[in-house]
């Protein structure tokens, strides 16, 4: 596992699998540095582990140096904080076990919840709606095997637009229209829709009230 820095902050790992974009972000100056260390102390006060491991709970491979996938691990952290910010409670990585068919469990009014994390490259453009649905089309059959395993039948996918640091104010497509677009070519009961971009956030649907059934939409 990487050891803090000097001044006890976490060193910023694989940065060798970072995007050309994250990297560009990194030596314009030091916000995305900042925020990516804060992201990594929230993770691991989430996770409960040092702010250094909380990568690798995602099944980061510092060895692995292919472009992008040090954005893919941050993307799925993200979307862990993000969820922790929602009410829910026990948000944990899956990992890359065998068998495993989701990226992130989490608990919300005492039911539980799978979630897949996709990290955008591009970001969401004027032609989210129609990527984003092939996206999920794609991968439907892994999302369905992971929602037969939560216990209620609830998850979702979460998307997260690169680039992901530093996190400005969102001027792109409206998000909410987008995510609502994208479960309308989804419909599922207890399937959602989470769309991340800059400092903007959406969830489609809403996520019940504790108690009720998961319902269509």
């Amino acid at each position: 596992m990487p050891r803090p820095g000097a001044a006890g902050r976490p060193v910023l790992p694989g940065l060798r699998a970072a995007s050309p974009a994250l990297r560009a972000a990194l030596r314009r100056g030091p916000e995305a540095a900042a925020e990516i260390r804060q992201l990594l102390s929230s993770a691991g006060a989430l996770f409960g582990c040092q702010a250094g491991e909380a990568l690798f709970y995602t099944g980061f491979d510092r060895d692995d140096a292919t472009p992008g996938r040090l954005d893919a691990a941050l993307a799925e952290l993200r979307a862990a904080v993000f969820l922790a910010g929602e009410g829910f409670t026990a948000v944990r990585p899956q990992g890359r076990g065998v068998g495993r068919t989701a990226d992130l469990a989490a608990s919300r009014g005492g039911e539980e919840y799978l979630f897949e994390v996709r990290w955008v490259s591009g970001g969401f453009g004027a032609d989210a709606v129609k990527k984003l649905s092939a996206k999920c089309a794609r991968k439907g059959a892994q999302l369905r095997a992971a929602l037969k395993r939560a216990p209620a039948g609830r998850g979702g996918v979460v998307f997260v637009a690169g680039p992901l640091f530093p996190v400005l104010p969102w001027r792109g497509p409206d998000l909410a229209a987008a995510a609502g677009a994208v479960h309308a070519a989804q419909r599922r009961a207890g399937f959602h829709v989470c769309l991340l971009a800059g400092d903007a956030a959406a969830v489609c649907p809403a996520w019940p009230v504790p108690g009720n059934g998961p319902k269509n939409v």
